[in-house]
């Protein structure tokens, strides 16, 4: 799936993280993950990036998804 988190993505935050912290890496359509980095704001955490992924893009990922279901 292009445009989306790959196998490299992940494990190039997962160097970024020191010992005993964690993450949550989030790929979301929905207006309401702007809410959810809040409440992770709220919560003291720290958002490294906020992004929008196109449309043309999740649908191509849906599409991918579906042919290969």
């Amino acid at each position: 799936m292009n445009g989306l988190f790959n196998e490299e993505d992940l494990m190039a935050a997962g160097e970024e993280l020191e010992p005993n912290t964690s993450a949550a890496l989030l790929v979301w359509e929905n207006i309401w993950a702007r809410d959810v980095a809040q409440k992770m704001r709220d919560a003291g955490g720290v958002l490294l990036d906020f992004e929008r992924v196109p449309h043309e893009v999740v649908q191509a990922a849906r599409e991918a998804a579906l042919v290969n279901a």
